[in-house]
């Protein structure tokens, strides 16, 4: 059984989301995760579940909504997720990024986030581009070190040092990983370095392709399961079913 813990759903042409979720049935996802990045998004997240149960809604605020928006429409966006959060089985897609500049707004913002998901017990999927370390140094100063039971932290497509790596798995955290691992060094790296009991299988879809100039679709996570089960010296199986488990204690 295949899971996708992080999807763009909303980005593909209206036309073409029934035949994906379709394809997606047909080639064994049990489950997709669609990663709202503000308002309309979240809404479509959650109007997917109603039709689809097996599309799954986070909700989130993109950093660079982040750092677009006024303070009253950033109250806005996070009273939607906080009223909204029952239906979902996540917050994302939220975090930092220091591509976006403002990073002091950014984090002010991403600290009222993470105490929301620890406040609901909700799990929180992380974007770190260009400021993993400040991400880590944020969490540690919201987490006290007795809560440190908190594990439901996923970090999405990390391109962080191995050293932060190590700080993450330090903190009992964990990796998702996309199809991009077939041609990426880096994100091989990382499965070599992460335990298989901290890996998850994401595809960012439409972005992160294991084929580069090509649209990624939520059943690419194959890909990454294969270069999973080659790193890890474990079968195909063995290490879907492994990242399946992992996928029930976060979100199921």
């Amino acid at each position: 059984m295949l899971v996708d813990c992080h999807a763009h759903l909303d980005f593909y042409k209206d036309k073409d989301i029934e035949e994906i979720i379709s394809k997606s049935k047909e080639k064994n996802v049990k489950y997709i995760i669609h990663a709202g990045l503000e308002k309309e998004s979240n809404t479509f997240g959650l109007m997917l579940n109603k039709k689809y149960p097996f599309i799954l809604p986070a909700l989130g605020l993109y950093p660079e909504e982040v750092v677009k928006k006024s303070e009253s429409e950033i109250k806005e966006e996070l009273d939607f997720i906080t009223t909204n959060l029952n239906k979902a089985v996540a917050i994302s897609e939220v975090g930092l990024d220091g591509t976006y500049g403002n990073l002091d707004k950014q984090k002010k913002i991403l600290k009222e986030i993470v105490k929301i998901a620890i406040r609901n017990n909700k799990p929180l999927i992380l974007h770190t581009r260009k400021a993993e370390e400040e991400t880590i140094k944020l969490l540690d100063e919201i987490i006290p070190n007795e809560n440190l039971l908190y594990r439901k932290i996923v970090f999405h497509c990390f391109t962080g040092k191995k050293k932060l790596i190590l700080e993450i798995l330090k903190r009992g955290w964990f990796f998702s990983i996309p199809p991009i691992i077939a041609r990426n060094e880096q994100f091989k790296q990382l499965v070599k370095e992460v335990p298989l009991n901290r890996l998850l299988t994401e595809t960012d879809s439409p972005f992160l392709a294991p084929v580069k100039n090509e649209t990624n679709y939520p059943w690419n996570v194959s890909y990454s399961i294969e270069e999973i089960s080659k790193i890890k010296k474990v079968t195909y199986e063995e290490a879907a079913n492994n990242i399946f488990m992992n996928f029930t204690y976060l979100f199921l």
